[in-house]
C-alpha cells in the first residue's frame, strides 16, 4: 500500500542500536497475532508475503517470541486502522 509506513529503515536502526527486533506473525483466518524474532535486517526481504502484503515467517517455522524472553520492553505494529473500543480509550 502507498499509504503504508515503510519500516525497513526502522528496523535497520534497531539492529545497529545492538537491540532485538521482533516482527508480527498473525495465523491465516485467526485472531491470533505472535512477535517473532527476526534475525538480521536483510532477513526481512526474504520472508514470504502475506495475503496482505506483509512478510513474515510461514507458521510452521518456530521462532523465539517475544513474551517468552522476559524482555520485551514495547512493541510497534502496523494497522489498517483502530476504533476506541480496539485501542480501550
Amino acid at each position: 500500500m502507498q499509504d503504508e509506513i515503510e519500516t525497513e529503515e526502522i528496523i535497520k536502526d534497531i539492529f545497529q542500536q545492538g537491540k532485538t527486533c521482533f516482527i508480527p506473525r498473525y495465523q491465516f483466518q485467526s485472531n491470533h497475532m505472535d512477535m517473532v524474532k527476526l534475525a538480521s535486517p536483510e532477513e526481512i526481504s526474504s520472508l514470504p508475503k502475506t495475503s496482505w502484503n506483509i512478510h513474515q515467517p510461514s507458521e510452521v517455522e518456530v521462532r523465539e517470541e517475544a513474551l517468552s524472553t522476559g524482555e520485551c520492553y514495547g512493541i510497534r505494529i502496523r494497522t489498517l486502522g483502530c476504533s476506541q473500543a480496539v485501542m480501550g480509550c
